[in-house]
């Protein structure tokens, strides 16, 4: 029987899950950032330290050419290593995904929740062995690679969303994505929060292990405390099968009523430009944080990715709460991407660490987009189709992270030569108000 009523009792099912995952997941991208930083910072030689109040310690007051030189050339080494970073995990996660989504439909959701943490798990591993031994950078690509393989943090929100529409009414399906996004917003603010602290006081192992004790906790929940939402109708089914693209591509060609298939293609553009502007920026966002004259520590870097997380948490929650009784979907979309194009419009001009802190405030409101695209998705296409389009949604927002993170980091290093490393911002945030426009090609619903 689906969930007709939200209590206490119904969010405990996969939004512990996504918790933990997130909390590690979320602390492990400044983790690896910094840390690769601080690996090209001492290869080239450029001053760097984890206790000091700002990230190049002492010698941030000096402002000569050549230090100025040694902090453009750490910045391209990350932000080409980035380049590497991001396809390295999304590639073999998309490929993956393609297969285990579909799969769900019958096989379940919970094995595809187990895959997933069980990904984070080994990447944990292999990024502990690469501090703790001092080991190549590289093999911190294995271990993403491995956790790809996986279906990755893509497909673990994937089947959580598929767990969620096969046990809630459609009335509540939209404010429950919005509360597991709050979940995971919360998640990663004390995932991110608490990173820069713990890696100023007892440096880069540390957070590591801790990683993988929420990951192993992640695991253990899920295995013991997640029952599965559908029947296993054929435990014979195999993953790797030709029906796993047909039914992703029959999502977008069955048969609907009036103009909802016409929209649902509308849906997936808008959510691809959301995750091209809003996600794949986000590792160049840490970057151009770090750097002069901004140079926020390990410390405040934490603080400012966690304040962002739980503004786009609350926001997501209130606006879709809130905004929903006042305005129509189509405007709630809106007032999102207004609120995310105006936060990284503003980004590209911040000077100091005081104005840094005001960008995730004017993008609080963004946090609607995704349950609100989602929600409406959702609620167009049958629950037995629910986990192939959730797949196939979270296969273009592992391909859009990939565009937009190599995009974005080929600008960065550009307008970074030519000292307005912030124009890449400005240049997101016009993508994101155009899409303000976008949002009227969807068609109001014929009378049957």
């Amino acid at each position: 029987m689906k969930i007709s009523r939200l209590t206490w009792k119904t969010f405990l099912t996969v939004e512990p899950v996504l918790f933990l995952c997130a909390c590690a997941f979320f602390m492990n991208i400044p983790l690896q950032k910094q840390f690769i930083y601080s690996k090209f910072s001492q290869k080239v030689g450029f001053p760097y330290s984890l206790q000091k109040d700002e990230i190049h310690g002492e010698m941030n007051a000096v402002k000569n050419d050549t230090m100025k030189k040694l902090e453009n050339e750490v910045q391209t080494l990350s932000s080409n290593f980035d380049s590497l970073n991001v396809p390295s995990q999304l590639l073999p996660s998309l490929i993956m995904g393609l297969f285990i989504g579909p799969w769900t439909d019958i096989g379940g959701r919970k094995p595809a929740i187990l895959a997933s943490v069980t990904g984070a798990i080994i990447e944990a591993l292999f990024v502990i062995g690469v501090v703790y031994f001092e080991l190549s950078l590289y093999l911190i690509l294995v271990g993403k690679l491995f956790n790809g393989l996986s279906g990755f943090f893509g497909s673990l929100t994937q089947a959580s969303f598929s767990y969620i529409s096969d046990t809630t009414e459609t009335s509540l399906v939209s404010t429950r994505l919005a509360i597991l996004q709050l979940v995971i917003f919360t998640g990663g603010f004390l995932g991110q929060a608490f990173s820069g602290i713990i890696m100023s006081r007892f440096g880069f192992l540390s957070p590591c292990l801790i990683i993988l004790v929420l990951s192993l906790a992640a695991f253990s929940y899920s295995l013991y405390s997640v029952p599965e939402s559908l029947p296993r109708t054929d435990h014979s089914h195999s993953l790797f099968t030709t029906g796993s693209f047909t039914r992703l591509i029959q999502v977008f060609t069955n048969s609907r009523p009036s103009s909802q298939r016409w929209n649902l293609l509308v849906l997936v553009l808008l959510n691809t430009i959301y995750f091209i502007v809003a996600m794949g920026t986000r590792s160049v966002n840490i970057l151009y944080l770090m750097r002069s004259p901004i140079s926020l520590s390990p410390t405040l870097l934490g603080a400012y990715t966690a304040l962002r997380f739980l503004m786009e948490g609350l926001g997501g929650i209130i606006g879709v709460v809130v905004l929903k009784k006042y305005l129509k979907e189509e405007n709630v979309i809106r007032v999102g991407f207004l609120s995310l194009g105006l936060s990284m419009t503003w980004l590209g001009f911040v000077a100091n660490k005081e104005q840094a802190f005001t960008v995730p405030v004017v993008g609080s409101i963004c946090g609607i987009l995704m349950p609100t695209i989602k929600g409406m998705a959702a609620n167009i296409v049958t629950i037995q189709e629910k986990g192939s389009m959730f797949t196939a949604i979270t296969g273009i927002e592992g391909l859009s992270m990939i565009i937009g993170s190599l995009l974005c980091n080929t600008m960065y290093v550009y307008f970074s030569s030519t000292g307005k490393p912030g124009l890449v911002f400005v240049f997101f945030g016009t993508l994101s108000l155009l899409s303000i426009f976008i949002v009227s090609i969807l068609q109001k619903p014929k009378e049957e």
